[in-house]
């Protein structure tokens, strides 16, 4: 029982210390999964190579990172990877199962791995799992469980354990290896060797071993904890972590700077300490950890510390002097309004009113209070403009609610002249509170003030500047004899009516928007102007504030950038702005700022809010080069992105597209890096600033070109820029060969100069010859016109005389067979006269039709088969319908005897239909797409059998026109349907189909 109470208050000793030194909250923390990366779960260790670019020891092979794509080197048969080392050269080493190698790079910048298993003597295989690889000098270190392995300059050595070795370390150029049961040895002389460092339990495995504060040492073992080691006196490591690690046993530690260290525990996460013992923080799940369990720990050359989890990575700035409080911290909502009072932090947001007493490292909730909108301490009491009214808070608890008439309250402002009177911005009108008989009083609104009241100021006159939502800006003076009301808009010199706010700065009001520059108000012109002096240089500014030390603090929008820019006054009353430092901030959707004191500043987002305390040292890391990391054309590589020779990469012509692919090793905020690149050869300018990581090039001519390409990061700095030459071969007929052939081509051409001047002369008569013959078929064209005029005009009196005969004996006959009496033979012979006068009228019209030569095209046969439908199916009951005839076809010609079968095919198939069908509808379709004309006539009828297409005459007739005319026809017939289809292919406007 004594133990748990120690142990219970040791730890909250420790949770008041970490608030005390500001260390509450919790770093910014990326996961990263096996999604993420596409790789397999587990990884084991970590390097950085002088390029920036990281690489981890994963379960499916090497992974790297470029801090923008991840790819995945896979080595043997897709082997887990255990360890990885990077020496002095930049080589990069690797350890798998019974085997070990490094990375090498072949001809197109590509790593792939490469085996030194050939090294292993037969008598040592299989030498097991390689834990691990270290390197000191030109010589690297490979450790098994079995042996322990030396490789220089090719030459290999081993040494072999009398039990098994576990793990080896290395400080100051001394090779240390822990042998399970034998305890720790150093390598001296070629020989293991006890060192003489203090004695520490032989058969409790050393999980981490370094050095620290000049000549310490320190220990973490697995079953007895950490120790230090000074003057051959090992000690007991003073911890609060001491008795949690009991159950959470170390399986690795790391010197993280000059002055902490990171341990890492096997199932309950990991610890930050300093080299007192003093913990700073758990790293957890409670900081935003995906997995507790922690292989390895890595801090790359940016100060942030990598987790080699066993499900993924994580990275955590730990230097960072930003601290970020959200859900895990009992917070998540959108901040609207901080503020401190009574030693506590209040944070207003849109659901909740929440608070952050300084022993306590999560936010609690105040019951009863919702929606607040802005905080203000007043008295030994703070309010705060609500939803549903002002709430008074007093002892972190709600005292009071005021109600005013159920308006929403959004701005509070308590008078300098009258301490008693505080001015409420409600959603409908100005209202005023006052203080009486020690409560806080509605009082009333203020006549003539009306619209949704956002912020309020007062002057030192008393007067009132009102931003409102929707109505501008309004000036409330007040006046012993009357009180006058102004209204400012757009015509006032405002940018927008809506989103107006207002601070004061070096003692100067001043309006800002987003949409805006920030605007001062000129008394003598009514009117308000841009402030040219500190604020209005390239972006707008949604937020402004002062702080204690009449610095400003800001948030700049433009429509490239956004982000949080600190203003320190000088003597002339300027500022002289920082923002690299903030631009971590960027995308955290800032919309509140308060600086509480000299050091701390909190900043409201979207999802919690986020503590910078200036005191804490943090040095921004330098910038990599910007690296191009693949190019190629179409599915080929030509450059893989490592290590770039100057060789110039030859392209054919015919792969005259290229595709440059880069990265900038930055890891705070991918989304936050820019990139700007430009073709030498091609270009002249650098391109504008953009997220993309790959830039095309297309049609290039040949010539030898250099892409130039440059990063800008998260923290605006511009990186040093990388480049990568080719050049284009020319096509074959532009090459040297080409010009030889064309030179020879030129000499046989003189050859033939005198028989070309020859063949002028007979050209000269042949094109005599021609306009002859030309002559001659215009006048043969004159001549055929005239036919044509001819034969028209005898088929215009034929048709007219004909026909008038035709009539006649109609006529007569129809005469005849009325005064025939009941002579039923008579009628029968004159019936039949008259039905052949129809049909020898009807062919005659058809053949004058065909005769004519203007109605030479498609549509004009399709004119004529749908008029006499029509005209068929009037008689009749069957309803006739037509779908539009494409104009196009007016376009496409068709000679005199493919429009008479035509024609005489759907004459034939109407008629069909019209006589035996029984139909209620009938259907006539054109469709012309793609140089295929589709013509179909449908019924609903009876429909008839398909098996006797060959039987009727009609039928044979039809079939045979088709045939005759080369199209395709189709004939489908069921009970309710039947269907012709005809077909012409390769039909094309402005052609002829003869």
């Amino acid at each position: 029982m004594f133990r748990y109470l120690v142990f219970y208050l040791i730890f909250a000793s420790t949770i008041f210390t970490q608030s005390l030194n500001s260390n509450f909250g919790r770093p910014f923390v990326q996961n990263f999964l096996p999604q993420d990366y596409n790789a397999g779960a587990q990884n084991w260790a970590a390097v950085q190579d002088n390029r920036g670019i990281l690489y981890f020891a994963n379960h499916n092979g090497i992974l790297e990172y470029d801090g923008i794509k991840w790819r995945l080197i896979s080595i043997l048969d897709n082997r887990t990877a255990f360890s990885i080392n990077i020496d002095n050269n930049n080589q990069i080493w690797w350890g798998s199962l019974n085997d070990f190698g490094f990375l090498a790079v072949d001809s197109t910048g590509s790593f792939y791995y490469e085996s030194l298993g050939y090294l292993i003597p037969d008598s040592l295989n299989p030498i097991g799992k390689v834990r691990s690889i270290k390197t000191i000098d030109n010589s690297t270190y490979i450790l098994t469980p079995k042996v322990l392995f030396r490789i220089t300059d090719g030459k290999l050595n081993y040494w072999l354990p009398i039990s098994k070795f576990y793990r080896q370390y290395v400080i100051n150029k001394n090779l240390y290896v822990y042998e399970i049961t034998k305890g720790l040895k150093t390598l001296q002389n070629d020989s293991l060797v006890y060192p003489n460092i203090g004695i520490i339990y032989p058969e409790d495995p050393v999980m981490a071993f370094f050095e620290y504060d000049d000549g310490k040492k320190f220990f973490a073992t697995w079953k007895n904890g950490l120790f230090t080691s000074s003057n051959n006196e090992v000690i007991k490591f003073k911890t609060p972590i001491n008795e949690e690690i009991k159950d959470n046993p170390v399986i690795n530690a790391q010197l993280f700077g000059n002055d902490k260290v990171v341990i890492a525990g096997f199932t309950g996460g990991s610890y930050l300490v300093d080299t007192t013992g003093k913990l700073i923080w758990k790293l957890n799940k409670s900081i935003g950890l995906e997995n507790e369990l922690c292989n390895q720990i890595f801090t790359d050359n940016s100060g942030a510390l990598w987790l080699c989890n066993n499900n993924g990575l994580s990275r955590i700035e730990v230097n960072s002097p930003f601290r970020f409080f959200g859900e895990n911290e009992g917070i998540k909502e959108n901040i609207t309004f901080i503020t401190k009072y009574d030693s506590s932090l209040y944070v207003a947001t849109e659901d909740k009113l929440y608070l952050l007493s300084d022993n306590s490292l999560k936010f609690k909730k105040i019951d009863e209070i919702e929606l607040c909108y802005t905080l203000m301490p007043v008295g030994d009491q703070l309010l705060a403009a609500a939803h549903y009214g002002v709430y008074e808070i007093k002892n972190a608890k709600r005292k009071n609610l005021i109600v005013l008439d159920n308006k929403s309250c959004y701005s509070l402002c308590r008078s300098n002249i009258d301490s008693n009177l505080i001015y409420v911005g409600t959603d409908s009108d100005l209202s005023t509170l006052r203080f009486i008989n020690g409560r806080w009083k509605y009082e009333g609104k203020v006549e003539g003030v009306n619209g949704e009241i956002q912020d309020i100021t007062e002057l030192p006159s008393g007067d009132l500047w009102l931003c409102t939502l929707g109505q501008g800006i309004i000036k409330y003076s007040l006046s012993k004899d009357n009180n006058r009301i102004e209204h400012f808009g757009i015509e006032d010199g405002l940018y927008d009516l809506k989103n107006y706010k207002m601070t004061s700065v070096n003692d100067e009001l001043l309006f800002y928007s987003p949409f805006s520059p920030v605007l001062t108000y000129d008394e003598s012109k009514k009117k308000f102007f841009p402030e040219t002096i500190n604020f209005n240089k390239k972006e707008n500014i949604s937020l402004l504030v002062e702080d204690h030390n009449s610095d400003v603090w800001l948030k700049k929008v433009s429509k490239n950038n956004s982000g949080v820019s600190f203003g320190r006054r000088n003597n002339n009353s300027s500022f002289t702005f920082t923002d690299n430092v903030f631009n971590r901030l960027n995308g955290n959707n800032i919309g509140f700022i308060y600086p509480e004191n000299d050091d701390v500043t909190w900043f409201g987002t979207a999802s919690g809010i986020i503590r910078y305390n200036s005191k804490e040292e943090f040095e921004i890391p330098e910038i990599h080069n910007a690296i191009i990391r693949r190019v190629g054309y179409r599915d080929s590589t030509v450059f893989g992105g490592i290590y770039y020779s100057n060789i110039k990469s030859r392209f054919p012509h015919d792969n005259n597209y290229v595709r440059f692919e880069f990265a900038l090793p930055s890891f705070e905020n991918k989304k936050a890096v820019q990139f700007q690149y430009y073709l030498k050869g091609y270009e002249d300018e650098w391109s504008a600033w953009t997220n993309e990581t790959q830039k095309d090039y297309t049609n290039l001519f040949e010539g030898e070109y250099t892409f130039h390409v440059r990063a800008k990061d998260i923290y605006g700095r511009i990186s040093g820029e990388d480049n990568f030459t080719f050049v284009i071969k020319p096509p074959w007929y532009r090459t040297y060969f080409a010009y030889i052939t064309y030179f020879g081509i030129f000499l046989i051409s003189i050859f033939f100069v005198d028989k070309f001047r020859t063949n002028q002369i007979n050209k000269k008569n042949k094109i005599e010859l021609e306009k002859k013959l030309k002559h001659q078929q215009e006048i043969e064209k004159v001549k055929s016109e005239e036919r044509q005029k001819v034969r028209k005009k005898t088929a215009a009196d034929f048709h007219d005389d004909l026909g008038h005969l035709l009539t006649k004996i109609s006529l007569f006959t129809e005469m005849a067979r009325k005064n025939s009496g009941e002579n039923k033979s008579v009628q029968k012979y004159l019936s039949g006269i008259v039905s052949n006068t129809s049909q020898l009228s009807s062919s005659m019209k058809d053949l004058i039709w065909t005769l004519d030569s203007e109605k030479d095209t498609f549509y004009d046969a399709l004119i004529r088969i749908k008029d006499f439908g029509e005209s068929l199916f009037e008689q009749s009951s069957i309803t006739f319908l037509t779908k539009g005839i494409p104009e196009e076809l007016m376009n496409i010609k068709l000679n005199m005897e493919k429009r008479r079968h035509l024609v005489l095919i759907f004459k034939e198939i109407m008629n069909n239909s019209c006589k035996y069908s029984k139909a209620d509808t009938a259907e006539l379709s054109v469709k012309y797409v793609d140089g295929e004309i589709n013509i179909t006539f449908k019924d609903d009828g009876i429909g008839f059998d398909k098996s006797n297409i060959y039987s009727g005459n009609g039928l044979k007739n039809v079939r045979m026109r088709s045939d005759s005319i080369n199209t395709d026809l189709l004939i489908e017939s069921i009970p309710g349907k039947t269907l012709f289809s005809l077909s012409f292919k390769n039909v094309f406007e402005n052609s002829s189909n003869g």
